[in-house]
């Protein structure tokens, strides 16, 4: 994943309608476990909204999300930025170009990683616990208070990406040395 993610930086495409010039958290939400329950899903869009008051919030949004919504009849507040699914040379951009993440998706919170933004993750748990245990990856489930009240202190908060978790984007290399190499 680090690999692909340095080897595509290059390419990266800002989505239409995203301001390069304004300061912005970027967010996904779209698991099941979020989604398809009205109170967390409303608790996760108010939170999201508070945020939104202090800074720009961009979120692509999954048809999932958007059905749940509907379902729901959650307004999203129109500080909220709300894009259509986006590819990935456009994630990369957004990821670039963000100051943090709020998601509930396993591998932007890795991601957000590699583009050295710190992250806040709408789940009881993480398959990446490295990332917690080295202080850039919040857990702090689908709560309102908890969201806003990380993403205040995190904004107060120097983050260190110094300790090389994933290699160093030479795997490829790696690998091809090898098999050339082999006998």
């Amino acid at each position: 994943m680090y690999y692909a993610s340095l080897y595509y930086t290059d390419r990266a495409v800002r989505p239409n309608d995203v301001v390069e010039t304004e300061s912005f958290v970027l967010s996904s939400i779209h698991r099941q476990e979020n989604t398809d329950h009205k109170v967390k899903l409303t608790a996760v869009f108010e939170a999201l909204a508070k945020i939104a008051q202090k800074q720009k919030v961009v979120l692509p949004l999954h048809p999932r999300t958007v059905n749940k919504l509907q379902d729901f009849n959650i307004v999203v507040n129109k500080n909220i930025q709300i894009l259509e699914p986006v590819g990935y040379f456009e994630i990369i951009w957004l990821l670039l170009n963000c100051t943090c993440v709020i998601t509930d998706s396993g591998g932007l919170q890795k991601e957000a990683f590699f583009f050295k933004k710190p992250c806040i993750t709408v789940r009881e748990e993480t398959e990446w616990v490295e990332l917690v245990k080295n202080g850039v990856n919040f857990l702090v489930g689908p709560n309102k208070k908890t969201i806003v009240n990380t993403y205040t202190d995190l904004r107060n908060i120097v983050f260190d990406f110094k300790e090389n978790l994933y290699g160093m984007g030479e795997t490829a290399k790696k690998i091809i040395n090898t098999l050339v190499d082999y006998k």
